[in-house]
């Protein structure tokens, strides 16, 4: 049987084509990989980040809750008293504590006056963190007591006639509640180990294995040994329940900078295996395609093959080293294009997840400051209309001190919601909302609507949020808090001030010129009793802010 020579040049065209195609799926292959997993791990150590950064946040909690109580003129004289006073009159003042708060009283001495939740065993301990106190400096953090386990806390001295009388602790048990609220942040299994002689041991009921059962047992004690040698993070699989983690192991501080704990952050490495998986399918599905193709007009892709190959095995090596701005141009109307098109799309997609993992807002999950600076300059640069609705809450602080942290992220949340579902009742293309930080939101929109859609904010918000206090204060219309000087006074209820600037009647540049326009009218729209906006219609900015140049 005799074979011509175009035929025996597509047979060794198309072998050299399929040892090619298989060898770019390969190596896409392994990149890929390896890109998934580097990003697995920068969105680990964001969400090691911000779990540190909720841990300061509560203890920062306590201590401004362990202030207000050390601040209280009735629980100064309990304590100048040794304790003598009526305790009766004490008891009203912790009742304003949320519950399930350890709160102890020290006198000068360092001797225990009053413990609340805690077992009976370790009421007579008395910290170093209790002695710093006494010595005049407040402190926060976390604290191993007794062999009861870990509590995130604050203590703040008592002063009476310039001395120091004593100390006051609040705290909160590192438990399963605790680990719950630390789980709904940032969505991942979340583990806490340590309290002196039990520092290789998990507390009681921190890692969930199924929907049931709760871990116990020990920490491995290399991953100890190794944390509290280093004294930082480390990153290793985890396996618990027959599932695999991709897990990181902080280290947990004492006052004096003692090793007291650990805490294990993990995420599920199943997900990621799977679109490992998935895009292993794709690749190899594509070259498996091509190699079909490549035998049947093998002569005239000769030359059209390799040079898209090696373009594609470019972007793959950048996309393996978190490049993922770079685009694929290969126009040859073929399954090359297609899987150009295919690597352009699963680094348009990593780009916004690396971006979004980054700047999102872990609890209203709308876009944060680098989205939001980014959007706004687009559109300043495209010479559009721009109206900036900058809103924040009125009245949240002492909210926030009233009814604890916990509800505290319910009125964020629901001022999220509020916003959103103005900007979705009056359906405007191109509106844009954001979140700038704790009470701080922003909406761009046009000039237009703005003013309609300030109202239609506040009309949801006020229907909405008054709804998240306790009926009788929302009926007497204000609370009863503590300020920052740590005097008893009536706080209205929350309220949203909106400030409006736009570029109609004089040019903006950038994003700090109108961030600084907007900042100086919402303190306008914040004199204004409860909600309300100010829009600013100045044409010079020297001109004073007053009725006559704002919408009220």
């Amino acid at each position: 049987m005799r074979i011509n020579i175009a035929v025996k040049l597509a047979g060794v065209f198309t072998l050299v084509c399929m040892s090619l195609l298989v060898l770019v799926a390969l190596l896409a292959s392994v990149m890929t990989t390896k890109g998934l997993k580097a990003e697995a791990s920068k969105r680990l150590d964001n969400d090691v980040a911000v779990t540190l950064h909720t841990f300061d946040y509560f203890a920062q909690d306590a201590l401004s809750q362990a202030r207000m109580v050390a601040g209280n003129p009735k629980a100064v004289r309990y304590v100048d008293s040794d304790a003598t006073t009526d305790p009766a009159a004490l008891e009203d003042l912790l009742n304003m504590l949320p519950a399930q708060r350890i709160v102890r009283l020290f006198d000068a001495a360092g001797r225990p006056l009053r413990s609340q939740g805690l077992p009976p065993e370790v009421t007579d301990v008395v910290s170093a963190g209790v002695h710093l106190a006494l010595a005049g400096e407040a402190v926060s953090g976390v604290e191993p007591i007794g062999d009861r386990g870990l509590a995130i806390r604050g203590i703040a001295p008592m002063r009476s006639g310039g001395k120091i009388v004593g100390a006051v602790m609040v705290g909160s048990w590192l438990d399963q509640a605790f680990v719950d609220q630390i789980k709904g942040i940032t969505g991942l299994e979340v583990g806490i180990a340590g309290g002196n002689s039990r520092v290789s041991h998990w507390l009681a009921q921190t890692i969930q294995i199924d929907s049931s059962r709760r871990l116990m047992g020990e920490v491995p004690l290399d991953v100890v040994h190794q944390v509290r040698a280093s004294a930082e993070v480390l990153k290793r699989n985890a396996t618990f329940n027959g599932e695999d983690y991709l897990a990181a192991w902080a280290p947990l501080f004492g006052d004096y900078g003692e090793f007291v704990g650990l805490l294990y952050i993990g995420e599920p490495l199943a997900p990621l295996r799977n679109m490992v998986r998935q895009s292993q399918f794709l690749i190899f599905g594509l070259a498996l395609l091509g190699t079909v193709l490549a035998s049947v007009i093998a002569t005239l892709l000769s030359r059209t093959i390799t040079n898209p190959i090696r373009t594609l095995v470019e972007q793959a090596a950048k996309i393996s080293r978190g490049e993922l701005d770079g685009r694929v141009a290969i126009n040859t109307g073929d399954e090359l294009e297609q899987l150009a098109q295919t690597f352009n799309s699963m680094s348009e997609s990593l780009a916004v997840m690396k971006l979004n993992d980054q700047n999102c807002n872990p609890l209203t999950k709308l876009p944060g400051n680098l989205t939001i600076e980014r959007e706004v300059q687009q559109r300043l640069d495209r010479s559009e209309d721009v109206a900036v609705l900058y809103l924040d809450l009125d009245n949240f602080k002492a909210f926030n001190d009233r009814y604890g942290f916990e509800q505290g992220d319910r009125v964020i949340h629901t001022t999220s919601q509020s916003i959103q579902q103005a900007v979705q009742i009056l359906d405007n293309p191109g509106d844009f909302v954001g979140h700038i930080g704790g009470d701080d939101f922003i909406v761009l929109t046009t000039p237009g609507i703005a003013e309609r859609l300030s109202e239609e904010i506040i009309r949801v918000f006020d229907a909405e949020v008054p709804q998240l206090y306790p009926a009788e204060d929302r009926e007497r219309g204000f609370i009863v808090s503590v300020d920052r000087r740590g005097q008893v006074q009536n706080f209205p209820l929350c309220s949203l001030s909106i400030a409006i600037v736009t570029n109609e009647h004089r040019p903006i540049r950038d994003f700090l010129e109108l961030s600084s326009l907007a900042s100086e009218v919402k303190k306008y729209a914040k004199s204004l009793e409860g909600s309300a906006f100010a829009r600013d219609r100045r044409s010079d900015r020297t001109a004073p802010l007053d009725p006559t140049v704002l919408v009220l």
